[in-house]
């Protein structure tokens, strides 16, 4: 996996990362999304790409509970989750 420095403060964020859309919650059951994260993880990805609208927040809890409480957060290194924010109805 390639990596970039992200910012003045030089995070380390692989150039690949996973994106939750609308997969994660409504298209694949947990097992199969963990599976995804997990394989992501093993392959060097640090970066998940996310929303608080991908399958009405059920995508974003579920990334962020991975990030937090399995072997990617006490793996080698900090898991970056990247948001978008809707604003309207």
């Amino acid at each position: 996996m390639e990596y970039r420095r992200l910012g003045e403060h030089g995070l380390k964020v692989s150039e690949l990362s996973l994106g939750a859309w609308l997969t994660f919650g409504e298209q694949i059951d947990e097992d199969t999304a963990r599976e995804c994260m997990l394989a992501a993880h093993e392959a060097g990805a640090n970066y998940f790409d996310n929303a608080d609208v991908y399958a009405h927040g059920i995508a974003f809890a579920f990334v962020r509970s991975l990030c937090y409480d399995s072997p990617i957060q006490s793996n080698r290194s900090t898991p970056f989750q990247a948001s978008l924010l809707s604003y309207g109805d």
